[in-house]
């Protein structure tokens, strides 16, 4: 068992190459499209990549016959996405919540290793737990949750409504900064730069390692 091999990523990687020669532009939206309203459900994470890999393949044979995706299925997108979500093993939140704190850490560590560089002395101020707790809630949970949500939406502006949720988001956090520069700003620890980065990427790297552990068994699980 490699700690390092992501499964999930290895598996989304495949299905992107696959996905690359969907030849119809409509057909291939389709698909996106439905394995964003997917993941916003409680379907395992690594369930929903082989359910795009068997969408990928009906869009391809659509592709062949000349067909449209939805002509394929022979019902609407959305009722097959609630088929498949009200048959499916609804057990996965803990997997969402796993991936985002994850991710959620390792950009922690990237942008602490960035301000390293640009600051001296080095400090932890509330204004960086602001921006992470942003990037969590306002990037990584609740816009990619709407976005998801709304992707098999007819009209084009509720699907680029996740996109005015981050903009005001992080204009709010602007407005915020400005009007609470000091506050914001003041350290909550002032350290060595070397010993908080050290911290910083072992923390991340064993998050990584242990979130790997389990996409591997998760890819047991489901290849047997």
């Amino acid at each position: 068992m490699n700690p390092f091999r992501n499964e999930l990523k290895i598996l989304d990687k495949e299905n992107n190459d696959m996905a690359a020669d969907i030849e119809c532009r409509d057909n291939y939206v389709a698909v996106q499209n439905m394995v964003r309203y997917l993941s916003s459900s409680s379907l395992s994470l690594f369930q929903i990549q082989i359910i795009r890999k068997d969408l990928i393949g009906m869009a391809l044979e659509a592709d062949k016959e000349g067909l449209a995706l939805q002509e394929k299925l022979g019902v609407a997108p959305k009722d097959f996405c609630d088929d498949i979500i009200q048959n499916g093993e609804s057990s996965a939140r803990s997997e969402h919540l796993l991936n985002a704190a994850v991710n959620t850490i390792q950009f922690a560590a990237i942008w602490l290793f960035i301000k390293y560089f640009l600051f001296s002395p080095y400090t932890i101020a509330w204004s960086d737990l602001l921006f992470v707790f942003l990037y969590y809630m306002g990037c990584n949970f609740l816009a990619s949750y709407i976005r998801n949500r709304l992707s098999i939406a007819s009209s084009p502006v509720v699907r680029h409504l996740p996109y005015l949720f981050i903009f005001f988001l992080f204009l709010s956090a602007f407005m915020l900064l400005s009007r609470f520069y000091e506050p914001v700003n003041r350290p909550i620890l002032i350290a060595d730069g070397w010993l908080v980065i050290t911290v910083a990427s072992a923390i991340a790297a064993a998050a990584t390692m242990l979130s790997n552990i389990y996409w591997r068994r998760c890819a047991e699980k489901y290849t047997c």
